[in-house]
């Protein structure tokens, strides 16, 4: 991604541990109490993932989140 960005004279993207933080926190939120979503019900203070990413000590303009589920097929 970066040397595309470069290639295109933009900067790179760099790390972020509050997003790091943010999103760790949120997927072991799913897996402890059982539920898939963008939006953490049980916890009003990180119910959206910005309300997450300031928890976290992150600043931004805008923010977004991806989140996928996969499935373990045995062979």
């Amino acid at each position: 991604t970066n040397e595309a960005r470069e290639k295109e004279q933009r900067k790179p993207f760099a790390y972020a541990a509050a997003l790091y933080t943010s999103s760790a926190e949120h997927s072991e939120s799913m897996i402890r109490k059982n539920y898939y979503s963008h939006e953490d019900r049980t916890d009003q203070r990180r119910f959206y993932p910005h309300q997450r990413i300031s928890l976290a000590g992150g600043k931004f303009r805008a923010s977004g989140e991806n989140i996928a589920q996969y499935e373990v097929i045995a062979t």
